[in-house]
């Protein structure tokens, strides 16, 4: 009986024992934790990277738009197929002859433009083009144009000055190819007529464009006139 009491005593000791050692070491367990530093309660926000706009490659570049063909300028020979439009001018004649039969007693040639008076053929005016006054019977004059490459027609009108003081005066207007002297063609007009010329020109190298005031049966070379006879409107085209 009496081991049986030293027995259970022993292990009532060893029991509070192994209590007691793990109550100190729970003790120490949470003094070591209550001296620990504490986490930080709110947690840092994570830096959100911003957004690069990336720099565009050189290969990104629209290259610059090349001109198609169609808007390629006409080259020379291209132009140079068309027809001429030229209205020749008095100082781009190559000859020149005054009217009137003597040097002393003759007149030069004049633009219609650069006239003091008006220019009128068959109650029309005209601004483009040349006259010379006219003092005798038979008195001629004329002027030459070189034809333009390429040129098919001249067209000109020709006739007296509606201010002419003779009224039966007939004047023989001739455009003819000095060259070959072929006359290409004529017409005989008194005061108010007129003519308008169109003359193929695409063999022709050089025109002339002559005046002639014709002489009545019977009258001589110095019977006095007063005329003026007009080339208007010349055009190569």
């Amino acid at each position: 009986m009496k081991e049986n009491t030293t027995m259970f005593h022993s292990q009532c000791t060893g029991s509070k024992r192994r209590a007691a050692i793990i109550a100190a070491g729970l003790s120490l367990l949470l003094a070591a934790c209550s001296h620990a530093p504490k986490p930080d309660a709110t947690p840092t926000p994570t830096a959100t990277p911003e957004p690069t706009t990336a720099s565009p490659s050189p290969t990104a570049t629209t290259p610059s738009p090349t001109p198609s063909a169609s808007m390629a300028s006409p080259t020379p020979s291209a132009m140079a197929s068309k027809s001429p439009e030229w209205n020749p001018t008095l100082d781009q004649a190559v000859a020149k002859e005054k009217c009137g039969q003597e040097d002393w007693n003759s007149y030069s040639w004049e633009t219609l433009s650069g006239s003091d008076d008006v220019s009128a053929i068959a109650q029309k005016t005209y601004n483009n083009g040349f006259k010379c006054f006219m003092k005798h019977t038979l008195d001629d004059g004329s002027v030459e144009f070189l034809v333009p490459k390429d040129a098919k027609t001249f067209t000109i009108t020709a006739g007296q000055s509606d201010y002419s003081r003779d009224t039966n005066i007939t004047v023989t207007f001739e455009i003819s190819d000095p060259i070959s002297d072929k006359v290409l063609d004529t017409a005989s007009l008194r005061l108010n007529e007129a003519k308008e010329f169109s003359i193929d020109v695409s063999s022709v190298p050089r025109l002339k464009m002559k005046a002639l005031v014709e002489a009545a049966p019977g009258e001589s070379r110095k019977s006095d006139i007063s005329i003026t006879v007009i080339w208007a409107d010349p055009k190569f085209s």
